[in-house]
């Protein structure tokens, strides 16, 4: 298998050193891969100017807390409780629900 992958490589590179002539560039890029460069560009720049007129209004809904929300000084809350997982484990192999029932 690594001779076949080795020799795979070595294919295109050994074709392109026997190769005489040496190809000419092309004097102007194909019409169709400008079109497609063209069509991406400016959907991504309408897209990207959409996404910020949509958002404009959205600054200061940003800034307010719910005064249950903690401030940004307070260390984040855990994914989950500790040992949880173990926990639910050993209840669910005892039979009982992942609740306790």
């Amino acid at each position: 298998m690594k001779r076949f992958l080795a020799g795979l490589l070595a294919l295109p590179l050994s074709a392109f050193a026997q190769s005489q002539t040496a190809p000419e560039p092309p004097v102007e890029a194909h019409p169709i891969g400008m079109l497609v460069f063209v069509v991406l560009f400016v959907g991504f720049c309408a897209v990207f100017g959409w996404m910020v007129w949509r958002n404009k209004g959205q600054e200061g809904r940003r800034e307010t807390r719910s005064p249950d929300s903690p401030g940004p000084d307070s260390a984040p809350r855990p994914h989950c409780r500790p040992n949880f997982h173990r926990r639910t484990a050993a209840m669910r192999a005892r039979g009982w629900g992942v609740n306790g029932t």
